[in-house]
Protein backbone atom coordinates (compact mmCIF):
# COMPACT_ATOMS: atom_id res chain seq x y z
CA UNK A 1 0.00 0.00 0.00
CA UNK A 2 1.38 3.65 -0.93
CA UNK A 3 -0.06 7.03 -1.34
CA UNK A 4 1.25 9.65 -3.64
CA UNK A 5 1.68 13.18 -2.34
CA UNK A 6 0.75 15.82 -4.58
CA UNK A 7 1.89 19.10 -3.41
CA UNK A 8 -0.01 22.48 -3.54
CA UNK A 9 0.55 22.86 -7.19
CA UNK A 10 -0.81 19.72 -8.61
CA UNK A 11 2.83 17.98 -8.84
CA UNK A 12 3.58 14.85 -7.76
CA UNK A 13 5.90 15.52 -3.88
CA UNK A 14 6.20 11.98 -3.52
CA UNK A 15 5.63 8.59 -2.62
CA UNK A 16 4.70 7.63 0.90
CA UNK A 17 4.19 4.44 2.20
CA UNK A 18 2.91 2.29 5.20
CA UNK A 19 6.38 2.05 6.65
CA UNK A 20 6.84 5.92 6.23
CA UNK A 21 3.38 6.16 8.64
CA UNK A 22 4.23 3.87 11.18
CA UNK A 23 7.73 6.07 11.33
CA UNK A 24 6.07 9.35 11.79
CA UNK A 25 4.09 7.58 14.14
CA UNK A 26 6.41 5.33 16.53
CA UNK A 27 10.22 6.70 15.25
CA UNK A 28 12.05 4.57 13.46
CA UNK A 29 12.02 1.51 12.65
CA UNK A 30 14.59 -1.31 13.13
CA UNK A 31 15.76 -2.61 9.68
CA UNK A 32 16.57 -5.99 9.10
CA UNK A 33 19.99 -5.55 8.87
CA UNK A 34 19.82 -3.74 12.31
CA UNK A 35 17.82 -6.51 13.66
CA UNK A 36 20.56 -8.83 16.39
CA UNK A 37 20.59 -12.33 15.27
CA UNK A 38 22.71 -15.41 17.28
CA UNK A 39 25.66 -15.43 15.35
CA UNK A 40 28.09 -17.03 17.71
CA UNK A 41 26.68 -20.47 20.14
CA UNK A 42 29.70 -21.35 22.44
CA UNK A 43 29.50 -25.68 22.43
CA UNK A 44 31.24 -27.71 25.46
CA UNK A 45 33.81 -28.70 23.98
CA UNK A 46 35.42 -25.01 23.42
CA UNK A 47 33.97 -24.54 20.10
CA UNK A 48 31.72 -22.09 18.48
CA UNK A 49 29.18 -22.32 16.02
CA UNK A 50 28.98 -19.74 13.87
CA UNK A 51 26.60 -18.03 11.25
CA UNK A 52 28.49 -17.96 8.17
CA UNK A 53 26.66 -14.04 7.04
CA UNK A 54 29.08 -12.86 10.04
CA UNK A 55 30.80 -9.83 9.02
CA UNK A 56 35.12 -10.59 8.78
CA UNK A 57 35.32 -7.82 11.32
CA UNK A 58 32.69 -9.07 14.08
CA UNK A 59 35.01 -12.57 13.27
CA UNK A 60 38.25 -10.73 14.23
CA UNK A 61 37.03 -9.03 17.04
CA UNK A 62 35.80 -12.62 18.68
CA UNK A 63 38.35 -14.64 17.17
CA UNK A 64 41.77 -12.10 17.26
CA UNK A 65 42.77 -12.57 14.44
CA UNK A 66 43.55 -10.55 11.20
CA UNK A 67 42.71 -11.53 7.96
CA UNK A 68 43.45 -8.52 6.49
CA UNK A 69 46.47 -9.63 4.49
CA UNK A 70 43.99 -12.55 2.84
CA UNK A 71 41.41 -10.13 1.93
CA UNK A 72 43.66 -6.80 0.65
CA UNK A 73 42.47 -5.87 -2.18
CA UNK A 74 39.16 -8.06 -2.46
CA UNK A 75 35.62 -7.40 -1.88
CA UNK A 76 34.79 -9.99 0.75
CA UNK A 77 32.00 -9.43 3.22
CA UNK A 78 31.37 -12.27 5.29
CA UNK A 79 33.32 -15.32 6.92
CA UNK A 80 31.63 -17.36 4.62
CA UNK A 81 32.46 -15.53 1.46
CA UNK A 82 36.46 -15.88 2.92
CA UNK A 83 35.80 -19.28 3.01
CA UNK A 84 35.07 -19.15 -0.86
CA UNK A 85 37.93 -16.90 -1.67
CA UNK A 86 40.68 -19.24 -0.05
CA UNK A 87 39.01 -22.52 -1.49
CA UNK A 88 38.69 -21.46 -4.49
CA UNK A 89 35.39 -22.62 -4.98
CA UNK A 90 31.84 -23.06 -2.77
CA UNK A 91 32.71 -24.51 0.17
CA UNK A 92 30.89 -28.27 0.73
CA UNK A 93 29.81 -29.59 4.13
CA UNK A 94 32.67 -31.25 5.70
CA UNK A 95 34.83 -29.02 3.73
CA UNK A 96 37.98 -28.06 6.10
CA UNK A 97 40.58 -24.63 6.48
CA UNK A 98 43.18 -23.88 8.93
CA UNK A 99 43.09 -19.76 8.94
CA UNK A 100 45.74 -18.84 11.10
CA UNK A 101 45.27 -20.62 14.61
CA UNK A 102 41.55 -21.43 13.78
CA UNK A 103 40.30 -24.72 12.87
CA UNK A 104 36.90 -23.69 10.58
CA UNK A 105 34.56 -26.75 9.07
CA UNK A 106 31.81 -25.83 7.10
CA UNK A 107 29.30 -27.98 8.95
CA UNK A 108 25.72 -27.18 7.49
CA UNK A 109 25.08 -25.37 3.66
CA UNK A 110 21.86 -23.66 2.55
CA UNK A 111 21.82 -24.49 -1.10
CA UNK A 112 24.75 -22.58 -2.41
CA UNK A 113 25.60 -20.63 0.80
CA UNK A 114 27.59 -21.40 3.97
CA UNK A 115 25.25 -21.18 6.52
CA UNK A 116 26.81 -22.58 9.86
CA UNK A 117 30.45 -23.43 10.52
CA UNK A 118 32.44 -25.15 13.12
CA UNK A 119 35.51 -22.87 14.52
CA UNK A 120 38.09 -24.57 17.20
CA UNK A 121 41.44 -22.70 18.36
CA UNK A 122 44.19 -24.57 17.62
CA UNK A 123 46.16 -22.52 20.02
CA UNK A 124 44.33 -24.10 23.00
CA UNK A 125 43.72 -27.45 21.51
Amino acid sequence: HVAIVIDEYGGMAGILTIIDMMQAIVGSLPHEADQSSIRFVQREDGSLLVDGMTSIHEFEEVFAVDFEPMTEGEDIQTIAGLLMHQMGRIPREGDVLQLEDLRIEVVDMDGRRVDKILVQSLATS
